[in-house]
């Protein structure tokens, strides 16, 4: 999971210099780091909510599996 968010900085700061390149160099380069940032915020959150429903998953299964306790 760590190299996806560190990859996903990269990704995002180069694509931000990409996108902010024709309005000047100074801005791009100034932006990329928050471009970055931005992207690998957007990058943890999926990754947040895809754990958090795996693990919702495999709870209810099993819940749905218990057996009931036997009745005295």
């Amino acid at each position: 999971m760590v190299i996806l968010v560190i990859s996903s900085a990269f990704i995002g700061g180069a694509i931000t210099i990409a996108l902010l390149w024709p309005y000047g160099i100074d801005l791009a380069l100034f932006a990329a780091p928050f471009g970055g940032s931005l992207l690998t915020l957007a990058v943890a959150l999926l990754v947040l909510a895809w754990d958090a429903m795996k693990r919702r998953r495999s709870q209810d299964n099993q819940t749905f599996h218990m057996k009931e306790p036997r009745q005295p």
